[in-house]
């Protein structure tokens, strides 16, 4: 019958110490004795004690050997023993204490003593017990939120990934003014809703302990031109001046997580722009170097800003906290930033402090330890780090190959998102299947020998992770010498994803939403060398080869225009500078050659001149130069613009009898056949107009406003 006492296992082969031992604890707890360890071990079988009372000398099996089997078996190691013995040696007790005893009472025992420590000792074991419950519920809890967040990563990111993905793919496709601003505007959106969302993300990781420090070694002049990069973006486009000072001694090799640095230097850059309406923001980089391999980075970052309040400052790093708010109601965020840039700083054990005057601005001051390899410093002189001046708004470079042999699969289990993957690869040509969950996967893969395969983690039926491990069954069921790359697509955002992914099978990680420059990097990667054509643009046709050739001509027209000025003004010119003016002509002189099947008399002169330091002989033949080159550019271009108006001008007018016919799948098609022409600005407003008509299955109106077009 249980008493609701603690129950005690007494072990001795002495009856007197039995009777004794069960007179002084029966008052207090329920007694069961037992006369050798074997005896206790059958107890064991249907008892769970919270207490063993062991002798040490007894027959057959001593308390030293009855303790080892104990702590040996998962079910009877955490009960805990104490050595109740005549043995007084202090070796004797080293000894038990050493194989897991929590105490060691000497025989003849005194019953109050006895008691007293059996209680301590009950009482501890009753609070170890409560607290490892505690922790048990406190990880399932964390396990919890992962799995939550998890979950919202991949609810929340996949609807992105269609957004700026469309958005991308349409300004891609170059349409007329009216549609990139819109798209532009969906993109810019898209883009700050998606640093909320982050920073939401982040913070609960940290909160929930699943936000991990990746240290790699990584290049420093890499990792802070990327930051000058976005930021002066940023304050171009607010007309701030962005200063930039760069200690050269900083080693140029450093070993640390140089995205989660990036991620502090952005927030920190970014708030100085948000909350910066005149004047200049300044980034300053140095190290101070503590010990043979390691050293603290320190970056401050300073603004012209609106300052932020004395009473203010205690909460600065607060989480969802927004301060003078009535003056800062058009400035977007979270109130996350610097609550995450301080645990941030405080995981990679440095710190964050800021002074700041209110009206005036602000200096935020960040130190980081980092390991680096002694021997190199980051180059910060020409050609370094003002590099972001002169590429700040340079169009973001596809890939430089085609690769119409290669075969790649896509499967994900929502359509926008095939889209996406599918539209941001269509400019390599290749051939691109796509399917929508693990077992269509299965089937391609079983019939088809793929070069890349693009493969969801979360879908219903057969999930990614599944799929990727039946595929490496197929590989060695069929002996296939190649081995399929994998690219796991994934909305999870939580740490760890990475390594999951590479020990699940995958080849590497895509995350959504997927930016373009991320997945040139993944196909040039891990598509074969042997796929790859380079003698032509990706996704090049007439059409695109000439626009990128009129985009490069227009700007080295420019560039020659200010070769003209400097030489008109009888400046000077060093070697250098002629020899940079001599590749100039020479260019335009290939591209003569090219595009119009003549070349260009005077530049052979010019690069002549050039080579021989005539800067006079320079001065008299450029401006004609010049002239001859502008004007004949003009002339491609207006040529090229009348040919693709009168090929417009066809469709229209079939498309203008379609709809006078009444027929509307007549009249949609040719829709599709113009939306697959080069258009004209103008033809593409009127594209969009009839296209918005056609989704209204406005047909008349349509009709009426092609006719006033084609009646121009």
């Amino acid at each position: 019958m249980e008493t609701g006492k603690d129950l005690i296992i007494l072990v001795d082969d002495n009856p007197a110490t039995l009777r004794a031992g069960k007179n002084v604890l029966s008052k207090n707890y329920d007694i069961v004795t037992a006369p050798s360890a074997a005896k206790m071990f059958s107890l064991l079988e249907n008892n769970s004690p919270a207490l063993i009372l062991l002798d040490i000398d007894m027959p057959e099996m001593n308390g030293y050997e009855a303790i080892k089997i104990l702590k040996s078996k998962p079910e009877t190691s955490g009960i805990p023993v104490i050595f109740l013995t005549g043995k007084t040696e202090s070796d004797d007790e080293l000894e038990g204490l050493s194989l897991g005893a929590i105490d060691y009472i000497t025989k003849p025992f005194q019953p109050p003593l006895l008691l007293k420590r059996i209680e301590v000792h009950l009482l501890v074991e009753a609070q170890k017990k409560s607290l490892d419950a505690a922790r048990l519920r406190a990880d399932e809890e964390n396990l919890s939120k992962s799995q939550f967040l998890a979950y919202m990563s991949h609810e929340i990111r996949t609807p992105m990934n269609a957004i700026l993905g469309m958005a991308e793919l349409i300004l891609q496709e170059k349409p007329a003014q009216k549609i990139m601003d819109k798209a532009g505007i969906i993109k810019n959106a898209g883009a700050n809703l998606l640093v909320i969302i982050n920073d939401i993300l982040d913070f609960s990781k940290i909160e929930a302990g699943r936000l991990d420090i990746v240290p790699h070694d990584y290049s420093f002049k890499t990792f802070i031109q990327g930051v000058i990069d976005i930021i002066r973006i940023r304050a171009n486009a607010k007309n701030l001046a962005f200063e930039t000072l760069i200690d050269e001694n900083i080693p140029a090799v450093l070993y640390g997580d140089d995205q989660r640095i990036r991620e502090i230097l952005i927030n920190l850059l970014g708030n100085s722009v948000k909350y910066t309406e005149k004047g200049k923001i300044t980034l300053w980089a140095s190290c101070k170097s503590n010990a043979e391999s390691e050293t603290v980075l320190c970056f401050q970052v300073s603004d012209t800003g609106i300052g932020i309040k004395s009473e203010d400052m205690p909460q600065l790093f607060t989480g969802f906290t927004r301060f003078d708010t009535h003056r800062n109601a058009g400035v977007q965020g979270t109130g996350l930033g610097l609550a995450i840039t301080h645990q941030l700083c405080t995981m990679m054990g440095g710190s964050i402090n800021v002074e700041s005057a209110y009206g005036k601005g602000s200096v935020f001051t960040v130190r980081v330890p980092q390991q680096y390899r002694p021997g190199g410093a980051v180059d910060c002189g020409a050609g370094g780090m003002d590099r972001a001046t002169e590429t700040q708004n340079a169009a973001p470079e596809r890939a430089n190959f085609i690769a119409p042999d290669a075969r790649v699969l896509i499967v994900d289990d929502i359509d926008y998102n095939l889209q996406v993957a599918e539209g941001f690869l269509a400019p390599y040509r290749m051939r691109v299947d796509c399917v929508k969950n693990g077992e269509q996967a299965l089937e391609k893969t079983s019939a088809a020998n793929y070069d890349l395969v693009f493969m969801d983690h979360m879908m219903a039926g057969m999930d990614g992770v599944e799929a990727v491990a039946a595929i490496r069954t197929q590989e060695k069921a069929k002996d296939r010498k190649t081995h399929v790359p994998v690219i796991a697509l994934t909305s999870n955002a939580i740490s760890g994803m990475r390594e999951f992914f590479i020990e699940n099978g995958f080849d590497d990680f895509l995350p959504k939403p997927v930016e373009i420059a991320r997945m040139d990097e993944i196909v040039s990667r891990w598509l074969p060398e042997s796929k790859k054509r380079r003698d032509v643009l990706p996704g090049s046709d007439t059409r695109r080869e000439t626009a990128v050739e009129d985009i490069a001509e227009e700007a080295r027209l420019d560039m020659l225009k200010h070769y003209k000025k400097h030489f008109e003004d009888g400046k000077d010119a060093d070697e250098a500078y002629l020899a940079r003016f001599a590749e100039l002509v020479s260019a335009f002189k290939t591209h003569a050659k090219k595009r119009r099947g003549s070349d260009i008399a005077a530049a052979d002169a010019l690069v002549a001149a050039a080579k021989a330091g005539d800067t006079a002989a320079i001065s008299a033949v450029l401006p004609g130069f010049y002239n001859e080159l502008t004007a004949a550019f003009a002339a491609g271009k207006n040529a090229a613009a009348s040919g693709v108006d009168a090929a417009f001008t066809a469709r229209a007018q079939a498309l203008g009898e379609a709809l006078q016919q009444g027929d509307k799948a007549a009249s949609r098609s040719i829709m599709k056949e113009i939306a697959a022409m080069p258009l004209t600005e103008a033809a593409q407003e009127l594209y969009v107009d009839l296209y918005d008509l056609f989704m209204m299955d406005e047909f008349e109106q349509a009709q009426r406003r092609l006719a006033l077009w084609l009646n121009k």
